[in-house]
């Protein structure tokens, strides 16, 4: 999903790494792919991403 991923790391070989922080983030993607837009779903892990991830609360209910 185009710009909602962040690459940790490239290996010498060319191989991307990502670590832990990823996959939840992609978890919460597929959930909110469910019932919102791609743009509606940058906003809202921006919001989370100023925030510092702190809570895992319904910021996306907030555009419901």
């Amino acid at each position: 999903i185009m710009g909602l991923i962040h690459e940790a790391t490239w290996t010498e070989g060319g191989h991307r790494l990502y670590d832990e922080s990823v996959f939840e983030r992609l978890s919460e993607i597929i959930r909110l792919r469910k019932t919102k837009t791609l743009s509606q779903i940058r906003e809202i892990l921006s919001k989370k991403e100023r925030r510092g991830w702190q809570s895992q609360s319904t910021a996306d209910d907030q555009l419901s």
